[in-house]
C-alpha cells in the first residue's frame, strides 16, 4: 500500500475494522525534514497488545484488508486461524520462518529478527483477528541452531601407540571422549591393514551425534 492524499478515500473507511487509523504525513514531514508525505496519510491498524501494523488493499472483499506483519508474512485480517495458518506456512517454507498452531485460535510466527516473534488471536466465531501480541526477544526459540558442537567439530582424536595396546588405547580414547564431549557417543576404529598384512600404529577416536 502507497501513500494517499488526505481528502482520497480509502478501501478501509467503511470496513469494521477496529484500531484502524492513518499516519499523519504533514507531520511525518516535518520531523524527518522531507517533504514527500506531506497532504498525505498511510493506513495502519493498532490491536490491544498495542502492536502496530500497515494495512494493504486486497481485491478479495471477503478478506477485508491484509495485515503487514513482519517480514513476508501479510495475512488477511478475515480469515479462520487454521487458513491463516495454511498461507503462512507456505510463505514461510519459502522464507526460513517458522509458524505453529496453539490451541483452537492462536497462530505464533517467528522470523529472523529479534522483534519477528509474535502470536496472532483470531475470533473463531466471526473469523477474524482479534489481536497481534509481541513476544519478548529472552521467550524465543533460535531458528539458526548449531548443527555440530565444537567437541564434535573436533571429532577426531589420534592416539599414537602399539598394537598390542589396543585394549589401553581404547579406554584412553574413551575417557578423552568423556572429557571432551559431554551428550556424545565415542568409538574406536581399529588400525588399519595395509595390503602386505601391516597395520599402522594409529587408533582413531570416533566422536557421533547420540
Amino acid at each position: 500500500m502507497s501513500w494517499i492524499e488526505k481528502a482520497q478515500p480509502t478501501p478501509f473507511d467503511n470496513l469494521p475494522l477496529p484500531g484502524l487509523f492513518f499516519l499523519d504525513g504533514d507531520l511525518l514531514a516535518r520531523r524527518i525534514g522531507r517533504t514527500w508525505t506531506t497532504g498525505q496519510k498511510y493506513p495502519m491498524i493498532a490491536f490491544p497488545s498495542g502492536k502496530e501494523c500497515e494495512l494493504w488493499e486486497t481485491s478479495d472483499p471477503d478478506a477485508g484488508a491484509i495485515v503487514h506483519i513482519f517480514g513476508e508474512i501479510d495475512l488477511p485480517f478475515r480469515d479462520s486461524r487454521d487458513r491463516a495458518y495454511e498461507q503462512a506456512s507456505e510463505i514461510a517454507e519459502a522464507c526460513g520462518y517458522l509458524t505453529r498452531k496453539q490451541g483452537e485460535d492462536r497462530l505464533e510466527l517467528w522470523g529472523h529478527d529479534t522483534d519477528e516473534h509474535v502470536v496472532v488471536l483470531y475470533d473463531t466465531a466471526s473469523g477474524h483477528m482479534l489481536d497481534i501480541q509481541p513476544i519478548p526477544d529472552e521467550a524465543r526459540v533460535p531458528l539458526r541452531l548449531p548443527l555440530l558442537t565444537e567437541a564434535i567439530k573436533n571429532y577426531e582424536l589420534v592416539i599414537d601407540g602399539a598394537v598390542g595396546d589396543m585394549a589401553a588405547k581404547q579406554q584412553a580414547g574413551m575417557e578423552a571422549a568423556r572429557k571432551r564431549a559431554d551428550g556424545v557417543n565415542a568409538g574406536i576404529l581399529a588400525p588399519e591393514e595395509y595390503g602386505d598384512g601391516q597395520k599402522n600404529q594409529k587408533c582413531y577416536l570416533v566422536l557421533n551425534l547420540r
